[in-house]
């Protein structure tokens, strides 16, 4: 039970982890995006 429980969190923290991941790589994404087509308007 407690390995279970153990392994439970274990995979929702890597989980959380990978959701953290992908929010910063998308929102960098979006930053470079926006500021690429800024500079390209000019």
């Amino acid at each position: 039970m407690l390995a279970m429980a153990a392994e439970l969190s274990f995979l929702v923290f890597w989980l959380f982890g990978m959701l953290v991941l992908f929010f910063i790589i998308y929102s960098a994404v979006r930053l470079a995006l926006k500021h690429d087509r800024r500079s390209r308007g000019r």
